[in-house]
C-alpha cells in the first residue's frame, strides 16, 4: 500500500515538470508575443502573488505554491486569454485551499485586495482606495473572472496539484555542512528562484543547492570540489550552476510591471447583459415596426374595398342608415317623453306601502317622516308646516 502511495506521488511530481518542448512553444509564444515580454508578465505576476500574500497575512508557502501553478498554468495558456492580474488571484487563492492556510480567506478578501494593489499602483488616495461594494456589478464582474480562471487553471494542469518546494532541502543541507548562519540567505534566494521558471524545470533539490551555492559565493566560503559536494546531495554541478546563474540574473531585470496590449480584454456580464437587452429590444422594435406595417396596409385594403362596395351599391345602404337613425331618434325621443310624464304624475302619488310603513316606523306614526329637503318639504310632496298651521288653528278655536 505504501509502494503504491508512493509510485502515485512520484508519478504527479513528473507530470509536474514541464518538457524542452513546452518550454520552447509556450502557447503565449504560439501567439506572437517575444520572450521577454513573457518573461516580465511572469515577473509581474509572481510580484502580485508575494504581495497579495503579505497582505492578506497568508503563510509564505502559499505564496510559493501560487507562484509554482501560476508558471505552470501559463506553459498550458496563452497571456493573451488570460488577464494576468486575474490568474495571479486565482492561483493564489487555489494555493491557500491547497495548503488549508489559516486563517482562511474569501474570495471577497482576494477581489479588495488586488483592486487595492491596482488603486495604489495608479496613485490613488485616501477615499478612493475604499473596498469595492460586494453587491455592485464590478464585483460581481470580478468575482466570476476569479472563479472561472480557477477553473480554467484546474483544467488545464489536469487537477495535479503537486508541489514540492526546495526549502526543507536548504535546512537539511546547511545541518549537514554545518553552515546555518547562511540560512535567511540561502532561504531568500530560494523565494526569489519562484519568479522565474526554474521551480517548472528542475528538481527542488537543485534549486536548493543552487542557493547555497549563491549563499556560499556571497560570503567568500569555498565549498569542497574533492568529493564533489552537489554530487553528494544527489545532483549534478552542471545543473546547480546553471541554476544558481539564472536566480543571479534575476537581480539584474527591471522592476515588474505589467505589459500593455497584449491581453485582449473578454467582455463582462454586465456588458453581455446590456448588449443583449440592446439586441433584443431592437428586435422587438423591428417586429413591431413590421406588424404596424402590416396592419396599415390591411386597414387600407379594407377601407378601399368597403369604399368599393359602397359604390356598386349606389348609395342604397345609405339612405336606409339615415332612415334608421331616424326612427332610432323618434322613438328615444318617445321614450324620454313618456319617462318625464311618468315622472311628473309621480309626484303626487302616495310612497310605496314598504317605504310608508318603514318612514312611519321612524317617524313616531306620522306620514313622510323625517325625510325632507334643504327647504323643509317632504320628497313625497308633503309639508310638515301644513300640520303646525292646522295644529294651531284647533288650539285657537
Amino acid at each position: 500500500m505504501a509502494a503504491r502511495a508512493f509510485k502515485a506521488v512520484a508519478q504527479f511530481g513528473t507530470d509536474a515538470f514541464v518538457s524542452a518542448e513546452e518550454i520552447a512553444n509556450t502557447p503565449s509564444r504560439q501567439e506572437g508575443i517575444s520572450e521577454g515580454d513573457e518573461a516580465r508578465l511572469r515577473a509581474y505576476g509572481c510580484e502580485l502573488i508575494q504581495s497579495g500574500c503579505v497582505l492578506l497575512k497568508l503563510p509564505q508557502v502559499a505564496a510559493l505554491s501560487g507562484q509554482m501553478l501560476f508558471h505552470r498554468f501559463y506553459h498550458k495558456a496563452s497571456f493573451q486569454h488570460y488577464d494576468v492580474e486575474i490568474s495571479a488571484m486565482s492561483a493564489l487563492f487555489l494555493a491557500s485551499k491547497r495548503e488549508e492556510c489559516a486563517p482562511f480567506r474569501k474570495v471577497k478578501d482576494f477581489i479588495n485586495v488586488w483592486d487595492n494593489m491596482r488603486k495604489r499602483r495608479e496613485g490613488k488616495t485616501g477615499k478612493e482606495l475604499a473596498a469595492i461594494n460586494p453587491f455592485s456589478e464590478e464585483f460581481k464582474d470580478l468575482k466570476d473572472r476569479m472563479i472561472t480562471t480557477e477553473r480554467s487553471m484546474l483544467k488545464k494542469l489536469g487537477f495535479i496539484l503537486f508541489v514540492e518546494h526546495p526549502h526543507k532541502f536548504i535546512v537539511m543541507y546547511l545541518q549537514q555542512l554545518g553552515l546555518w548562519n547562511l540560512s535567511q540567505t540561502a532561504w531568500n534566494y530560494c523565494n526569489d528562484s519562484f519568479r522565474s521558471t526554474l521551480c517548472c524545470r528542475y528538481a527542488a533539490e537543485v534549486i536548493a543547492c543552487a542557493a547555497l551555492l549563491l549563499a556560499c559565493r556571497g560570503e567568500g566560503i569555498r565549498l569542497p570540489s574533492q568529493p564533489c559536494v552537489w554530487r553528494f546531495f544527489g545532483t549534478k554541478k552542471e545543473d546547480v550552476e546553471s541554476v544558481a546563474n539564472e536566480i543571479a540574473a534575476l537581480y539584474t531585470m527591471p522592476k515588474a510591471a505589467n505589459v500593455e496590449g497584449i491581453y485582449i480584454k473578454k467582455p463582462t456580464r454586465r456588458e453581455i447583459k446590456e448588449k443583449q437587452a440592446k439586441e433584443a429590444a431592437a428586435k422587438k422594435a423591428e417586429e413591431d415596426a413590421a406588424a404596424a406595417a402590416a396592419k396599415a396596409e390591411e386597414d387600407e385594403a379594407r377601407k378601399a374595398k368597403e369604399a368599393e362596395e359602397r359604390k356598386e351599391r349606389g348609395g342604397k345602404d345609405d339612405k336606409k342608415r339615415s332612415r334608421r337613425d331616424r326612427d332610432q331618434y323618434s322613438d328615444s325621443y318617445s321614450d324620454s317623453e313618456d319617462r318625464s310624464s311618468r315622472r311628473d304624475r309621480g309626484r303626487g302619488r302616495s310612497r310605496s306601502p314598504r317605504r310608508r310603513s318603514r318612514s312611519r316606523s321612524h317617524s313616531r306614526g306620522r306620514r313622510g317622516g323625517d325625510r325632507r329637503d334643504s327647504r323643509g318639504r317632504d320628497r313625497g310632496g308633503y309639508d310638515r308646516r301644513d300640520d303646525r298651521r292646522s295644529d294651531r288653528r284647533d288650539r285657537r278655536r
